[in-house]
């Protein structure tokens, strides 16, 4: 079990699940945002205000964001697609702590 919190509209949500019911890897889940938005890196890299290399080494596991960094994400993809800043945040961090968990192990 894991317990996962996430600051969403200034209130502290926290969700425990299971490690194997949570989403896939981090860079997993912001391929398939990239992909729906249809976004590059490069472009995403501008809007959220990071080095294009910084976003290369999220997208190939290299590198877990911050949380600073996770509600940039989800605020650009919130305004690329047709999900919401809250739903995209909580995504994000979820698939971030996946990420950590197995790197942690």
């Amino acid at each position: 079990m894991v317990r996962l919190t996430c600051y969403v509209a200034g209130m502290a949500r926290t969700e425990t699940a299971a490690t194997e019911t949570l989403s896939p890897p981090f860079r997993e889940a912001l391929c398939a945002l990239c992909e729906i938005s249809g976004l590059s890196q490069a472009a995403l890299a501008d809007l959220v205000k990071a080095d294009p290399s910084t976003v290369n080494r999220y997208a190939r596991g290299k590198r877990v964001p911050d949380a600073g960094m996770l509600h940039k994400l989800s605020a650009a993809f919130a305004l690329h697609t047709d999900q919401s800043y809250d739903v995209l945040l909580l995504r994000l961090t979820k698939a971030a702590a996946v990420t950590e968990l197995a790197q942690a192990a």
